[in-house]
């Protein structure tokens, strides 16, 4: 049985920013999106969106205290905003009133505020942010607009459970096979084979709870992470994963948490991920 969850876990690849205490609790996508100079470069009904207007740089900033703003490529803008698993949705957007010289710039404007005013759900897809509205029938498709990426490789941070986790998935998006498999307590298959199993996929969102049931037991202390993977193959289907990661840190020889087991299970794409998230581990 384990090793049957373990394929189910070769499945997927991910970009995630790696997790850090901070004085407030964050979900794991809300870090996802903060701090980042989000730019649009498209905008309009899904599969037939439109450039922006040449000239305009129309910008989005998410802030930890749940603030977001920007340029709308005409006035500055701000609101508020909240985000649970894939949901994401703005409030009380006010912008300055300053018209573009451009008609189209104006436009656009509109058309931007109305469906970000609109959202309801978000995907993220290798430095890509795509807000959804009216049913995922209108997008904003945005790109980070980071002048300059960490050249270091991924963050091997062991010191706490969540942080592991996330470091692992950061090994696998940067297609550093041998580091991701030395996160497992225990390897149930051979290097080749852990390599291999990613061969298929494209990209993978993964979302936890900040908060963690740690509990110990003979020598080892175990974290329980309630967890749902949205992974997406080369050939665009998608799979969406729930259920729990078991860590575990050993007292006697500490070498930082590791990745003792992986209780997932492949759930129906159209479940709202939000509520299975609130579920928790059930075990």
């Amino acid at each position: 049985m384990r090793s049957q969850i373990f394929v189910l876990v070769l499945l997927m690849t991910m970009s995630i920013v790696a997790y850090g205490q901070t004085g407030r609790s964050m979900s794991t996508d809300q870090r996802v999106i903060t701090g980042i100079d989000w730019r649009l470069i498209s905008l309009g009904p899904a599969g037939s969106e439109t450039n922006v207007v040449a000239g305009t740089t129309v910008t989005l900033k998410f802030a930890e205290d749940d603030r977001a703003s920007g340029s709308t490529g005409c006035n500055s803008y701000g609101g508020t905003y909240q985000v649970r698993g894939d949901n994401i949705s703005f409030s009380r957007l006010v912008s300055t009133r300053r018209a573009c010289l451009d008609q189209n710039a104006n436009e656009q404007e509109q058309r931007f505020l109305s469906t970000l005013g609109a959202a309801n759900r978000f995907r993220l897809t290798r430095g890509r942010l795509t807000i959804l509205s009216d049913r995922g029938r209108s997008v904003l498709n945005f790109v980070n607009n980071s002048i300059s990426e960490p050249q270091d490789g991924p963050r091997d941070d062991r010191s706490d459970p969540v942080g592991t986790l996330a470091a692992y998935y950061t090994a696998i998006n940067a297609r550093d096979y041998r580091s991701a498999f030395g996160f497992w307590d225990s390897q149930p298959s051979s290097y080749e084979q852990f390599a291999r199993g990613f061969n298929d996929t494209d990209q993978v969102r993964l979302l936890v709870e900040p908060s963690t049931r740690v509990e110990g037991a003979a020598g080892s202390v175990y974290a329980q992470i309630p967890a749902i993977v949205v992974s997406t193959l080369r050939n665009g289907s998608e799979r969406v994963f729930a259920g729990c990661y078991v860590m575990r840190r050993s007292n006697v020889q500490d070498r930082g948490w590791q990745i003792y087991r992986a209780d997932v299970s492949q759930v129906s794409a159209n479940i709202r991920l939000s509520r299975i998230l609130s579920q928790g581990c059930r075990n």
